[in-house]
């Protein structure tokens, strides 16, 4: 199946660049999610075509985003929707104050994002009031929102995620003529989605070569899938949504799976809060690349990369993606206090 043909989460913008970094600590394939934008550059923005065509036959005028309060899904989200001319609301749980959430909370601000925070010790994993309060607000004044759940974690929203193991065979298809071909991707888990969409893309180009191709979800959240029965679970969510999106050519449910091998999850005691394993692979990171990546998602996922290669093989891809970014705006030191938490 050609990525020409594919009838479901075709992305507006360009691909993602794959880079080489190398260094004298590491080297990998480097996949640049972050590059997608140049504001809010992160995987999320993967959903947003299948987001917009839900908005669309729903007959919403507004959206109303729910997660940790420096998720860059819903910086992702306020770009889109500043991009279609309608309101975005987020209804938020505070989260450790890091560089990371800060440049996400200000791309959100400088969208046009309103935000709002959940009482504190809330979690909106599991609360239903206070979103069912926030939407009847919301109808009240005269909207029609579409709720983007926490993480973005609906199979609908997630085939976009397909489109990137698409992407990335056709980036391993061009390589340079004796360049190593990697046959590992580490990427960041949080809700497994992403790590799923990239097996069943990568699954479904070319028939026989995934077979020797193996994604890393590196767990980032206490809550981030960890088993096969989690992901078996996400995988066949996601087969099933692409299947009534228009796919006929789809692996089952287990040659999936067979791809996915989870990593051992490196995250601290909350979402989000700084853990020395993510920040020593940010610090390695920079000193190769010039820039540093996230605690709360890619640190901790390149650290599991450097953890587990050896060097002298071939070289793994690390899937960036995202990593901080703080807009050119300005905003007043409350805006951060009353949605984050002192580490």
């Amino acid at each position: 199946m050609s990525c020409a043909a594919d009838p479901v989460a075709q992305f507006p913008l360009q691909p993602s660049s794959l880079e080489m970094l190398e260094s004298a600590e590491f080297a990998a394939y480097v996949k640049r999610d972050d590059l997608l934008d140049p504001a809010v550059g992160c995987s999320k923005l993967r959903l947003i075509p299948a987001l917009e065509r839900s908005i669309a036959r729903e007959g919403c005028d507004s959206l109303l985003c729910l997660g940790p309060a420096g998720s860059s899904l819903i910086a992702a989200a306020a770009w889109a929707c500043r991009r279609w001319g309608i309101p975005c609301h987020a209804l938020v749980q505070s989260q450790v104050d890091t560089p990371g959430a800060r440049a996400a909370i200000a791309n959100g601000l400088a969208q046009g994002c309103r935000y709002t925070p959940l009482a504190p010790g809330g979690s909106l994993r599991t609360a239903t009031e206070h979103p069912q309060r926030m939407l009847a607000e919301l109808r009240a004044g005269g909207l029609s929102p579409r709720v983007l759940p926490f993480g973005g974690a609906e199979a609908g929203l997630a085939v976009g995620y397909v489109q990137a193991g698409r992407e990335l065979m056709g980036d391993l298809q061009a390589l340079t003529p004796g360049r190593s071909s990697p046959s590992t991707i580490y990427v960041a888990s949080a809700t497994g989605r992403l790590a799923c969409g990239i097996a069943i893309g990568i699954a479904t180009v070319v028939p026989d070569r995934h077979r020797r191709l193996t994604v890393v979800p590196v767990g980032v959240s206490p809550a981030a899938p960890c088993t096969s029965a989690a992901f078996a679970a996400i995988v066949g969510e996601m087969l099933a949504a692409c299947f009534d999106a228009g796919e006929t050519l789809l692996r089952d449910v287990d040659e999936v799976l067979a791809m996915l091998h989870p990593a051992d999850g490196l995250f601290g005691r909350d979402y989000g809060e700084p853990i020395a394993e993510g920040s020593t692979g940010s610090e390695i990171f920079e000193r190769a690349s010039g820039f540093a990546l996230d605690d709360t998602y890619a640190g901790r996922a390149f650290a599991a990369l450097l953890a587990r290669e050896q060097s002298g093989g071939a070289p793994p891809v690390f899937w960036l993606s995202g990593r901080p970014r703080t807009p050119a705006s300005s905003f007043d030191e409350t805006q951060f206090t009353r949605l984050l938490r002192p580490r």
